[in-house]
């Protein structure tokens, strides 16, 4: 089965089509223009929704699908292993038959007992192999370094080195235990990330079987006038257990943090502190060991804007044979005036050929009702939305998501669905191009004229002239 987070990024991204504008005073900038304040009222709303599903998702799914860091090959203890391992043995198949032709080991300096560069010029790259071999310990460290990249590829550095202890003897694999991998990555330039670290120390273990527990730790570096300037995770597992933190300082100087915990009972907590005062915090009963999960969550927001809290709860089940999560939560919204604000969320998810369908289906107080239909694909995942306002305007959106968390989201209102329905244009149609956090710029057309649209990371908007 192939399964997909729906990350927090890709949420902020899908709802940009519903946002919520604060009337400005500037003179360049809209004031009453209805079908554009339509077009983006129920952005903050939907963007809280979409923002507790994707945690939902993490947090019923348990410790294993939701604990990991962005490196592919650290990601946590049995990939970091199964990478270990091809690496440690595709370097010591390769000593071996070196020193059958040599007719022993022959230490080089130090501890190095073995090296070797070999061109590879249909990969594209040049590679270079050690190994270190301490006899009377019995560990060894395997060191492979990919570089001198062809044009072909983005990579300019590719290097792992693995910790192995080989209990004595270099022939036999058998009782080999991993006990680190650290990688470093290094890209050229024009690619949107600089530099990834990456590192894992793995507890021990029986020979033969997988690990349970580690430490693993993962820096991504982006390159200078990039929206971020780094991303730090830190990633503990402790057999069925274990917590998840991530940090990220912003190219403006502005910083966030993620935390995410799981107890050995399928119970946890999680909270963030995002930029511009927004506070979260939440605690979960995980669907993973009995099927059956729970959540709540409370999200803070700073004086001087619209929302000053949202609450939610809800329960859920998942499906054990594909572990499609079904079910259902309640949204209290309280505004800074005083107001209520009341919504109800149902959440169905299905697998079709190993891909995952994600609907949404949303149904405000005020009459206004949306459904959301997330579709996985090779390439990530493809968004489509429908939504409708108490008046009967119509919403039309698509959204592309891509690796780094950023989207292309395109959409159009229309007077009502039967307008949609006859063919009549478009009332109101744009274009957003979103950063990570959900903050971007985009362009929005309506009868008068094209305007210039400014989305912050805090939920607020600008529209110009």
């Amino acid at each position: 089965m192939k399964t997909t987070k729906v990350t927090l990024s890709l949420v902020l991204a899908i709802v940009v089509f519903f946002g919520c504008e604060k009337v400005p005073t500037d003179p360049t900038k809209v004031e009453d223009n209805q079908a554009l304040e339509k077009a983006t009222e129920q952005n903050v709303a939907l963007f809280n929704t979409l923002s507790s599903i994707s945690q939902i998702e993490n947090v019923m799914s348990g410790p294993a699908a939701t604990i990991e860091i962005g490196d592919v090959d650290v990601s946590d203890p049995q990939t970091a292993k199964a990478f270990s391992d091809v690496t440690k043995s595709h370097a010591l198949a390769q000593l071996h038959n070196d020193l059958l032709k040599k007719g022993g080991y022959h230490t080089l300096s130090d501890s190095l007992i073995w090296e070797v560069t070999v061109q590879r010029p249909v990969l594209g790259y040049t590679e270079r192999t050690r190994v270190y071999y301490d006899f009377s310990t019995g560990k060894a460290i395997v060191e492979n370094v990919k570089f001198d990249y062809r044009e072909q590829h983005w990579l300019e550095l590719d290097s792992a080195r693995v910790h192995a202890d080989l209990a004595g003897t270099l022939e036999d694999d058998s009782d080999d235990i991993i006990e680190s991998l650290y990688e470093l990555k290094q890209y050229k330039a024009g690619h949107f990330i600089q530099k990834e670290i990456s590192s894992i120390e793995i507890d021990p273990y029986t020979p033969g079987a997988e690990p349970t527990s580690a430490r693993a730790t993962s820096e991504t570096f982006y390159p200078q006038g990039s929206y971020m300037s780094k991303k730090t995770e830190q990633a503990s597992f402790d057999n069925g257990s274990g917590s998840l933190a991530k940090d990220i300082e912003y190219a403006d100087g502005t910083k966030s943090h993620e935390q995410i915990t799981f107890n050995p009972d399928g119970t946890g907590t999680f909270e963030e502190q995002r930029r511009f005062g927004i506070r979260i915090s939440g605690t979960f009963d995980s669907a993973e060991q009995d099927g059956q999960g729970s959540f709540t969550k409370l999200t803070t927001f700073p004086e001087g804007g619209v929302f000053q809290s949202i609450y939610e709860a809800g329960d859920f089940s998942m499906t054990a044979q594909d572990s499609a999560l079904h079910g259902a939560y309640e949204k209290e919204v309280k505004l800074w005036d005083g107001t209520v604000l009341k919504e109800s969320i149902a959440i169905e998810e299905s697998y079709i050929n190993g891909y995952k369908k994600t609907v949404v289906s949303v149904t405000k107080n005020d009459g206004s009702f949306g459904t959301v239909t997330i579709q996985e694909n090779d390439g990530g995942s493809h968004v489509s939305g429908i939504w409708t306002e108490a008046d009967g305007t119509y919403i039309l959106s698509k959204a592309d998501y891509y690796p780094d968390g950023s989207a292309r989201v395109e959409f159009k209102v229309y007077a009502s669905e039967e307008s949609y329905n006859n063919g009549d244009a478009p009332i109101v149609s744009g274009l957003f191009n979103f950063n990570p956090d959900s903050s971007g710029t985009g362009t929005a057309s309506d009868a008068n004229g094209t305007y210039d649209v400014t989305l912050n990371a805090d939920g607020s908007q600008t529209i110009t002239n």
